[in-house]
């Protein structure tokens, strides 16, 4: 006999279960909107700053890679958004996560997720340099588009006024695959 979701969390909230959750304002978002959230992303760096603008304490944040992570149960609706799919670089571990997200997503429930498409990576974004000015941050973005391999690298430098009038240089490679 099949059951349609219908909400397991506290008080019958559904459970949503938000894959590569950043900082974690939609997770938050989600929260305060009633539902019952668990936010995983791999990098601790990101979930401190989610779990601090977690003021009330809404969100479960779990430190864990999308495409390997496990849950002590199911969920009702799982999101993975701001094209984190393409992170993902190999197909083996695509379908891992895509498996995974099949394993705990209740029978009824839904998956929502996007990806950058062939035609962002081209032509918004190309082999071009970005860069944002403030008072209190510089960024640098510069593109590198490779298109027989289907393949996105930024190479992003960061300076972040450390409170003193001194800036910091952080910097960070993010790599993305293309799929059709």
């Amino acid at each position: 006999h099949l059951r349609k979701t219908s909400g397991d969390g506290n008080n019958n909230k559904f459970i949503l279960l938000d894959l590569g959750c950043g900082t974690g304002s939609f997770a938050i978002e989600m929260a305060l909107r009633g539902y019952e959230v668990i936010g995983i992303d791999k990098s601790p760096e990101m979930l401190s700053i989610a779990k601090g603008k977690d003021n009330l304490q809404t969100v479960q944040f779990v430190c864990q890679d999308i495409t390997d992570f496990e849950l002590y149960g199911t969920v009702d609706i799982i999101t993975c958004y701001l094209d984190t799919v393409n992170h993902i670089v190999t197909k083996s571990k695509l379908r891992k996560m895509f498996s995974l997200c099949k394993n705990y997503l209740n029978i009824g429930g839904i998956m929502i997720f996007d990806i950058a498409t062939q035609n962002y990576y081209e032509q918004s974004l190309g082999n071009n340099t970005f860069f944002d000015i403030r008072d209190d941050f510089t960024a640098i973005w510069k593109n590198i588009y490779y298109k027989e391999k289907s393949i996105n690298k930024a190479e992003i430098t960061f300076f972040i006024d450390d409170g003193t009038g001194r800036y910091e240089r952080y910097e960070d490679n993010i790599i993305e695959k293309i799929y059709f």
